[in-house]
C-alpha cells in the first residue's frame, strides 16, 4: 500500500512536473512574445520620437522662415511708405507746375493780345504816318511857294 501511495504520489508528481513544465513553456512563450512586442514598441516610439525630432526642425524653419518674412514685410513696409511719400510729393510737384504753365498760358495770351494791339497801332500809326508825310510835304511845298512869290 505504501508503494501504491508512493506511485500515485510519483504519478501525481510527474504530471504536476509535466504541467509546470507546460507553464514554464507557456510562460517563457509569453514572455518571449512580450520582449518581441517590447522591442516592437520600443522600435515605434524610436520612430515617433524621431518624427517628431524632424516635426520639430520643420517648425523650427517654419519659424525662421516666419521670421524672415515679418523682416521683409517690415523693409517693404518701410520702402512701400518712402514711394507713396515721394509719389505724394511728386503729385504736389505736377499740381504746382500745372499752376505755373496754367499762368504761363495766361501771361502767353496777354502777349499775344499785346502784340496783337501793338501791330494794330503800329499799323494805324504807319498810316497816319504817311498822312502826316503827305501834309508836311503839302506845307513845304506852300512854304517854298510862299517864299517865290
Amino acid at each position: 500500500m505504501v508503494a501504491e501511495e508512493v506511485s500515485k504520489l510519483s504519478d501525481l508528481t510527474s504530471a504536476a512536473v509535466k504541467e509546470i513544465d507546460s507553464l514554464v513553456q507557456l510562460n517563457h512563450r509569453e514572455t518571449q512574445v512580450g520582449v518581441d512586442t517590447t522591442t516592437e514598441t520600443m522600435k515605434i516610439f524610436n520612430g515617433i520620437s524621431a518624427g517628431i525630432n524632424s516635426i520639430s526642425g520643420l517648425i523650427n524653419e517654419i519659424n525662421d522662415l516666419s521670421e524672415r518674412e515679418n523682416s521683409i514685410k517690415s523693409v517693404l513696409t518701410e520702402n512701400g511708405n518712402a514711394v507713396l511719400k515721394i509719389t505724394e510729393e511728386n503729385k504736389n510737384l505736377l499740381e504746382e507746375q500745372n499752376v505755373s504753365f496754367s499762368e504761363i498760358s495766361v501771361i502767353i495770351d496777354l502777349l499775344n493780345e499785346f502784340s496783337t494791339k501793338n501791330a494794330e497801332s503800329a499799323k494805324l500809326l504807319s498810316g497816319n504816318s504817311s498822312e502826316i508825310s503827305l501834309i508836311i510835304k503839302e506845307l513845304d511845298d506852300k512854304i517854298n511857294n510862299f517864299k517865290v512869290s
